[in-house]
Order: C-alpha cells, then sequence, then structure tokens
C-alpha cells in the first residue's frame, strides 16, 4: 500500500500536484525535494451562501459573540474566550457570547463557565439547516475549520482561533489573512489580543462593521465550491495521465494491504491523528 502510493507519487511532476493550503505543500515539497513554486495550492470547496446576508449590527459596547463547532482540545478558543468575556463585561462592555457544539471538553467547559459567572451559554448541538440563521443574528464570530469561512460568506466578521494556542491571541480577522492558510499555530503572521480586537470592532461604525462583514464575503468567496472546480478542471486540463509501470500492483492486495495498515495504526498509535489528537 505504501510502497504503491510512494511510486506515484515519485512519478508525478511538481506542476501535477495538488494541496489545500500553503503550509502542507511546503512540508511534502520539502520531504520529497520538490519545487513548492510549481505547486496548485488552494482549498477544498465550501458551500458559501450568497443571500441572507448580515446587515444589522449592535451598536456601542452591545456585542453578541458566537462559536460553532466540536468542543475539543485543540479548539482552546472556546476555553479562553470565557476569561475574554469576563474581562470585557468588567469594562462596561454588555457582551454575551454562546456556543454551539459538544465534545470532549465540554466538561471542563461548562465548569469553567460556571466558576466565571461570565454571559456565556452553552447551546448544545445546531442544526446545520439552522446556520445561516441563527449565525446573522450575532455580531462576531469566533472560530475555525469551514465554520470561519460559512459564518464569513454570510457577512458575518469573524475572528480566527488559532488551534491549540494557550492565550487568547489570534492572527485578526478571517479576512485579513493571506492565502488558504489561517488557523494553524506558529504560522508567521503577527498575534493580537483578541480583547482589544473586540473592543476595536466595539467602537466601529455601523456602515464600517458592514463593509467589514464584506470584506469577509469577499474573502469566502476565494473558499467556493465554483472556485475550487474551476481549479480541479485547470489542474486536469494542464496535466498528463499518470504512466506507471507496476506489474505487480493487484487492487486486492492493496487494498487488502490498506485495511491491514489501518488497523496496525490503530493499534500501536502510529497515526498522525492518533499520536496528536
Amino acid at each position: 500500500f505504501e510502497r504503491i502510493n510512494r511510486t506515484a507519487l515519485g512519478a508525478l511532476s511538481s506542476k501535477s500536484l495538488a494541496f489545500f493550503n500553503e503550509g502542507v505543500a511546503l512540508t511534502v515539497c520539502e520531504e520529497t525535494g520538490r519545487d513548492a513554486s510549481e505547486t496548485n495550492v488552494f482549498p477544498l470547496g465550501v458551500d458559501v451562501v450568497r443571500k441572507n446576508n448580515k446587515e444589522n449590527f449592535s451598536e456601542g459596547k452591545h456585542i453578541k459573540i458566537v462559536s460553532i463547532g466540536r468542543l475539543t482540545n485543540f479548539k482552546t478558543y472556546n476555553l479562553w474566550m470565557i476569561d475574554v468575556v469576563a474581562k470585557l463585561v468588567s469594562k462596561g462592555y454588555e457582551v454575551t457570547y454562546d456556543v454551539f457544539g459538544r465534545g470532549d471538553i465540554e466538561a471542563e467547559v461548562t465548569e469553567k463557565v460556571r466558576a466565571s459567572d461570565a454571559p456565556v451559554f452553552l447551546k448544545g448541538t445546531l442544526k446545520y439547516s439552522e446556520f445561516s440563521r441563527v449565525v446573522t443574528e450575532y455580531d462576531l464570530f469566533v472560530g475555525s475549520g469551514t465554520a470561519i469561512i460559512e459564518a464569513s460568506g454570510l457577512g458575518v466578521p469573524a475572528i480566527v482561533g488559532i488551534e491549540s494556542i494557550p492565550e487568547a491571541k489570534t492572527y485578526g480577522y478571517f479576512s485579513d489573512i493571506p492565502g488558504f492558510t489561517y488557523n494553524e499555530l506558529g504560522l508567521n503572521l503577527p498575534l493580537l489580543d483578541v480583547g482589544n480586537l473586540i473592543e476595536d470592532f466595539a467602537s466601529l461604525s455601523k456602515e464600517q462593521k458592514q463593509f467589514l462583514g464584506q470584506r469577509h464575503v469577499s474573502k469566502a468567496e476565494l473558499f467556493s465550491m465554483e472556485h475550487c472546480m474551476s481549479n480541479f478542471s485547470h489542474l486536469f486540463d494542464s496535466t498528463d495521465p499518470l504512466d506507471l509501470n507496476l506489474n505487480s500492483y493487484s487492487w486486492l492486495r492493496y487494498r487488502i494491504n490498506y485495511v491491514m495498515t489501518s488497523i496496525f495504526s490503530k493499534l500501536y498509535r502510529t497515526s498522525y491523528t492518533e499520536k496528536y489528537n
């Protein structure tokens, strides 16, 4: 299974490789001696909504913030956002923070909310069909993954929740992040204080908030399904079919070996997912 994969990868030209963010492209090219500048980098398509964009925002020190996604250990923003909200309230801001999702750190988040007495509310699971309606009721989104893209596509300004970061720091608004890598820890981007960023947001006029929302819509478009399809189409049109001389290749052996590799990976925790999550 692995030998066949590496043989196929070795036969591909750099121009035939496609990656879904710049970080993965650089890592693979460094390990394989490829030229990263010749590869294709574009994100997988996300269903970006083009209607019901947010128009009305709270004014002054009134701020409604939301996060949507699984409550898991690398989404540390679900924990430090509680401290951010508590501090904002102590400064006189009328802020609320609603969290939709369940997961393995749900009990920890619940306990921290109870101890802080901050206006943070755990809302449980949100049906995907309700995503657009619910998200547009808020002024700010904090998060990562595809949820931040979909929220941005609705015109809701979104603060990037850097994964696994232990403190309330961010790279800024999703619309301000260059390229397609936006939530990984250790990017070569300046870190901003989340609380200060929210205070700056509160000082914006209604028109400025709407303009910020539209910038997010434009950024989300780069991740749209249409852009992804166009990129794949261009990739297929500009590359040659792969010609491999695999006389010993057997589809059945390949599939059996794939299953065995997966089982051993689970048993001995050799996969990246098992080691680090």
